[in-house]
């Protein structure tokens, strides 16, 4: 006897179902028994059982009588699946325990081991055979199909997301089939909500679950078009089965909302669709998504497909170096926040100039500008051999980028960010466009190109055919600019030598000179040249090394010490007093009444030419003339290698003292004069800002000086400003180790020691020495009748007496307070 139970759900009986057990063999070896037969010992007999068959009662039992012991059974109900294997396998006696199994093919197989007693098989689950192998309902229901989708289990997947790929002509109706019935009562279809990719809501006509909750029919307004990306969302939470399980995105062997199983399945499948999803719309509620796409022919041939440089695609969006590009369109980005894979908005790309020197002065000057411009803004690198192109796709369906060139590389740029390194050197990338029909723009950075490199992009359609090419030639399209202006490291020795204009009309920086005040037409940021002692000094011939004499502290100067009379103490062109240029004041007055010429090198940001036009100077009285080009210089006047390389416009100064001293914050602006060497031939214009502030760095000398006994008196060549204590040292021409400190204290009046008085528009200082002791001592004769600097002693007409004056720390009138302690040698000054 076989005996057992059917269920359906596991909780309702199956009554009335036509249960048969199919006789598959016995369980003796060689399929026989051994018995007796009319008396006779050792007789074999063969048994041939058929199919046996018994009907469900209420109770959902079934029981089968006379059923061979020692035998195997296969266990069916006909019209249905057993869709579980023995669901009670609990012992009802020793020889009652359930015994079923499942076999490999999924069939239930019996055994009858007991003879003469009841096999007992187990309580078993059936299901209808048209989900036979789709439902379990113990299970949470699932998106199983929709109606006219091609690849269910591949899909079409476009920006991260698969879609299902729908049949031609399906564009109006849709049908979503669910592996079991969803509750009709509790399902809302108002929650079901249909949208375009990236678009908008898709109007529809109706939105219906089958009557018998199996399946959801979407009937849209219009006929979608052709390549149409939608989503149809379905609220989790009115989408439930008889046993309030959710519905989920795939057969869930755990019954948890969230989980994803792989193949094979506990009922038998192997497969799955892979255009559903998950995702919470908001933080309260989770809606299944199911992603479609409408039929799209496959397009033979490229259309509107195009490939151009990119210079300057969005000011709006140069991210925090958009003050910078609006001091000079030399800092134009082609594009915002690109740093070779680190995406920032803090760089700026661009092909133009030398590279190397262009990047490394661009970024100096960049740093300083928006230093001052006081816009909060930074700047991390400008990057002069990155610049991009613009890829429309049209329609096709992927292309590659080849460079030409085995220096430059393609990087791929997406969000304004550099995120992928798709191809090197002459080797091409085949980048997929996007399946839509519109067209695609997508930026890709060439990392290490040079002005006039080649980029090919070829276009493919949907069948892989190299329908359309275009090939870019890259330019260098922007125009040179004046940098940071070395002068001779002046910065170094006091914040007041700034290298730009640090507000407009008042400019502080430069290179070569370094930036300076420009007065009103000055821009802050425009770099500035400091006139200072070192332009007076010879040059050198043939790239001779500069004259300069070490032994002089004011070595600029030493010809000063040449117009000495003979005779004097010390006064030769070889020995200089206190190590320094010693001169008198007909000496000075000689040197002063000549105009001294010299050539000064304003630096660019890249190679550049003069053009046919001059460059328009303003505020500046002295003669300028002579501008020659003089690109890359490797090497400064000191012998001192320049770190980026000089590109230098050399103009000649007709006289350098009065460039400082009275053409104080006058600028050339070389608008339509300068261009760089590029194909292009860019010109500087009026938005390059190309210009260079002169500012007077020159310390004021002593035209003469005498002291009478009591006082002191000094004339300059300048006015000066003495507003705190000051010092000045006299010294013995003789014995230059014997000196007289005398003080001058603005606080006291000129009547007292140390006092002073100021005349000839601040030119000329009088002191009050009275009370300084030793004075006498510094002072030694000399044996010619040319005593500049003497003791007047009531006329007579012999040998007077010299001392040497040093006036080091006494500043002129200047914003610059320039004095001669500034260019006094020391380690941390060698160029000066």
């Amino acid at each position: 006897m076989v005996t057992g139970y059917l269920r359906i759900g596991n909780a309702t009986p199956a009554e009335g179902e036509t249960v048969y057990l199919d006789f598959t063999g016995y369980s003796a070896a060689n399929a026989t028994l051994a018995g007796s037969l009319g008396g006779t010992v050792g007789a074999v007999v063969t048994v041939t059982p058929g199919e046996y068959t018994a009907v469900t009662a209420a109770d959902g039992s079934f029981t089968f009588e006379n059923v061979p012991a020692d035998s195997s059974f296969v266990l069916g109900v006909k019209g249905k699946t057993i869709s579980t294997a023995d669901t009670d396998a609990t012992s009802n006696g020793s020889n009652n325990s359930g015994n079923a199994a499942t076999d490999t093919d999924g069939a239930i197989v019996v055994a009858t081991p007991f003879e003469q007693d009841e096999n007992f098989v187990g309580t078993f689950e059936v299901i209808d055979n048209e989900f036979a192998v789709e439902v379990d309902v113990k299970y949470a229901p699932w998106v199983a199909s929709v109606n006219g989708v091609l690849n269910p289990t591949v899909g079409i997947l476009d920006n991260g997301v698969t879609y299902g790929d729908l049949d031609d002509g399906i564009n109006k109706e849709i049908v979503i089939n669910f592996s079991e019935a969803l509750d009709t009562t509790k399902f809302d279809s108002s929650k079901v909500k249909v949208a375009e990719t990236g678009a908008q809501y898709l109007a529809t006509d109706s939105v219906t679950l089958s009557p018998d909750g199996l399946s959801l029919t979407v009937v849209f307004t219009e006929e979608l078009a052709p390549g149409t990306k939608f989503t149809v969302f379905i609220s989790q939470a009115s989408s439930i089965d008889d046993e309030g399980n959710a519905l989920v995105i795939t057969r869930d062997i755990t019954n948890a909302a969230t989980a994803t199983n792989a193949a094979p399945y506990a009922d038998g499948s192997n497969t799955t669709i892979v255009y559903d999803d998950l995702s919470p719309i908001t933080t309260k509620a989770k809606y299944i998504e199911v992603n479609l796409c409408t039929y799209l022919d496959g397009n033979s041939g490229v259309e509107g497909a195009t490939a151009a440089q990119v210079f300057d695609e969005d000011t709006a969006a140069d991210g925090t170096t958009a003050g910078l590009q609006a001091y000079s369109d030399a800092f134009r980005d082609a594009e915002n926040s690109e740093d070779n894979g680190l995406g920032t908005a803090t760089d700026i790309a661009q092909l133009n100039g030398q590279v190397v020197g262009t990047s490394a002065k661009l970024k100096a000057l960049g740093d300083a500008v928006l230093g001052v411009i006081g816009l909060g803004e930074t700047i991390d690198e400008v990057d002069a051999d990155f610049p991009w192109v613009t890829i429309n796709t049209g329609n096709a369906s992927s292309f590659t980028i080849s460079t030409g060139s085995t220096d430059a590389n393609v990087v791929k740029i997406a969000d304004d960010s550099a995120v992928a390194y798709v191809g090197t050197t002459t080797t091409t990338a085949a980048i997929a466009a996007s399946s839509a029909s519109a067209s695609v723009g997508v930026d890709y950075g060439i990392d290490g190109a040079k002005d006039g490199d080649k980029v090919t992009v070829t276009f493919m359609d949907d069948f892989g055919v190299a329908a359309e090419s275009e090939e870019i030639t890259l330019i260098d399209a922007l125009p040179p600019v004046t940098t940071l202006q070395e002068s001779y490291d002046l910065s170094s020795a006091a914040a007041v030598y700034g290298k730009i204009l640090s507000t407009a009309g008042e400019a502080e920086y430069g290179n070569g000179g370094e930036v300076v005040n420009d007065g009103s037409a000055a821009t802050a940021g425009n770099p500035i040249i400091w006139v200072q002692p070192r332009h007076l000094q010879q040059k050198g011939n043939n790239n001779a090394t500069p004259s300069r004499d070490s032994e002089n502290t004011y070595g600029t100067l030493s010809n000063l010490s040449g117009r000495l009379d003979l005779g004097e103490t010390g006064f030769t062109t070889a020995t200089y007093i206190d190590n320094r240029a010693t001169y008198d004041a007909e000496a000075f007055s000689d040197w002063a009444a000549t105009s001294i010429s010299n050539e000064i090198g304003i630096d660019f940001s890249e190679d550049i030419a003069t053009t046919t036009t001059a460059p328009t100077v303003s505020g500046i009285t002295t003669g300028l003339s002579g501008y020659v080009a003089n690109n890359d210089v490797a090497n400064d006047v000191d012998g001192n290698p320049v770190p980026n390389g000089a590109d230098l416009v050399q103009v000649t100064v007709a006289d350098v003292m009065t460039l400082a001293n009275v053409d104080n914050t006058g600028f050339i602006d070389f608008v339509a004069a300068i261009r760089d060497t590029s194909d292009a031939e860019n010109v500087a214009n009026a938005d390059t800002n190309a210009k260079v502030i002169f500012r007077d760095a020159m310390p004021p000398f002593v035209e003469s000086a005498e002291w009478d006994g009591t006082e002191i008196e000094l004339t300059f060549n300048e006015a000066v400003n003495i507003s705190a204590v000051t010092t000045i040292t006299l010294v013995n021409p003789v014995n230059t180790a014997v000196t007289v400190s005398v003080t001058l204290d603005p606080n006291k009046l000129a009547t007292d020691d140390s006092g002073f008085a100021m005349s000839n528009g601040n030119k000329t200082v009088t002191v009050n020495v009275s009370g300084t002791a030793g004075i006498n001592t510094v002072f030694e004769g000399s044996t010619t009748a040319n005593q500049e600097f003497f003791y007047e002693d009531g006329g007579n007409t012999g040998d007077d007496q010299h001392a040497i004056l040093r006036w080091d720390n006494i500043t002129d009138a200047t914003s610059a307070a320039n004095k001669w302690d500034t260019f006094t040698p020391k380690s941390s000054r060698s160029s000066r």
